[in-house]
């Protein structure tokens, strides 16, 4: 396990001893205004408490002029907190990195994202190399950046990130990863993992980090990874300087845990393994089996008691649940926007699709909410098309292919609407 020049595990592990008895009333701050507040800060305290986005910008815009970079000073989070989906300041930048202790103490950040050409986006835009960040969950994010190092909790990592996670979506350019963009020689991720889509990177996505040059061990990705290059569902690139253990992911088909770099301490695991009780103890730290169904049945912190996700829910359902298939279906918790895609069995189409039980759309094959900020239902019904059946038979010496079937001896084909019967000769 790595943790950094200034932390031990004694300390991390008060740290997080702490948090779990700090008061937590699972209180929401009130969504962001987009002003920043300074008035909580004194420069000769070394202790702060913040509870609401305008003071959490207001903690960017102190470290982002150079005023602190709190070394030395920790500061706590009261209550989870709403950036209402404005444009937020990431704290930190490469010149002025945060180098403090930020103890999320079991709180969630969410409705966060970025309208930003610079490079380094996430909660933090630079984490510095005495700083410890801990004990926090990125969830129903839009995570957006144009170009390069984007994470959900920093997008260029130089210190030690703990007991965190992601469950935002994560999209940038180059070096863009569900808990950092780029993590340095000097940065450690322990203990943390991704639940979040990864996607749109030129070159470097993982699960965990775009880049890894560092330190990441006990983590695992659950969520998609998706570029043009170099990726991983763990790190996209990893230098050969760089240590990975203990590192586990959701198997998919043709991606590794490492996209650039040797895959060693990364192991592919299925859907029930992950979720059963001894791969708790396989993680090694401060996990639990996910007790109320949080995080669809994987593993959770123990700081993790509550849902992390909104009270937002989205009923999808086919009507007489016949004719085809409507995905996600049922009861969908949702954050900033869910896309749900028709898609009828053979012979049928969509008939229309009910939003709200009062606006009826036809003629779509998808359909998309936007901006969320209540509960919503979706039902389509598929009615079937004009069909009738033919009998088939080919003798020797060719076939004949339709619907992309290849029929070379006798079967009956379905017809909906208009089918093409192509014969092909043998040679």
């Amino acid at each position: 396990m790595l943790f950094n020049k200034n932390f031990n595990k004694k300390s991390i592990f008060i740290l997080f001893f702490l948090s779990l008895f700090i008061s937590n009333k699972d209180l929401l701050s009130t969504p962001w205004s987009g002003n920043a507040d300074e008035s909580w800060y004194n420069s000769v305290r070394t202790h702060f408490v913040l509870d609401s986005a305008s003071q959490l910008a207001g903690l960017a815009d102190i470290v982002n002029r150079g005023d602190d970079d709190f070394e030395g000073k920790i500061i706590e989070l009261r209550n989870d907190i709403d950036i209402a989906k404005r444009n937020w300041i990431p704290i930190g930048t490469d010149s002025n990195p945060f180098q403090g202790v930020l103890d999320g103490t079991g709180h969630f950040i969410m409705n966060m994202r970025f309208d930003s050409t610079n490079a380094f986006s996430g909660l933090f835009g630079v984490v510095g190399n005495s700083a410890f960040i801990c004990n926090l969950g990125i969830t129903c994010n839009n995570i957006i950046s144009g170009t390069d190092y984007v994470g959900g909790i920093a997008g260029k990592n130089e210190g030690t990130i703990s007991l965190c996670f992601n469950a935002g979506k994560v999209s940038g350019g180059q070096k863009s990863g569900g808990i950092v963009g780029y993590n340095s020689g000097h940065g450690g991720i322990n203990q943390c993992y991704n639940t979040g889509k990864i996607e749109n990177a030129t070159i470097a996505s993982g699960g965990i980090a775009g880049d890894n040059r560092g330190m990441i061990d006990n983590c695992y990705n659950i969520g998609n990874v998706s570029g043009s290059s170099d990726i991983g569902c763990i790190v996209g690139q990893r230098s050969s300087a760089a240590l990975l253990e203990n590192c586990h992911y959701l198997e998919v088909t043709s991606i590794s845990g490492v996209g650039n770099g040797s895959s060693t301490g990364t192991t592919a695991q299925t859907s029930t393994a992950l979720k059963s009780n001894g791969f708790i103890n396989v993680l090694q730290g401060s996990w639990q089996v996910d007790p109320n169904n949080f995080n669809s049945g994987y593993p959770v912190f123990l700081w993790q008691t509550r849902n992390p996700n909104p009270n937002y829910i989205i009923n999808a359902t086919v009507k007489n649940n016949a004719g085809g298939t409507i995905t996600p279906s049922g009861n969908v918790f949702v954050c900033l926007e869910e896309t749900f895609v028709f898609t009828p069995d053979e012979c049928y189409t969509v008939k229309y699709v009910i939003v709200d039980e009062n606006t009826v759309i036809k003629d779509i094959t998808n359909y998309t909410f936007s901006d969320i900020s209540g509960n919503h239902s979706i039902e389509v019904e598929f009615e079937t098309l004009a069909n009738d059946s033919i009998f088939v038979e080919v003798s020797k010496g060719g076939k004949v292919v339709t619907n992309n079937k290849n029929i070379a001896d006798i079967d009956t084909v379905i017809i909906c609407d208009s089918t093409t019967f192509t014969i092909i000769p043998d040679e």
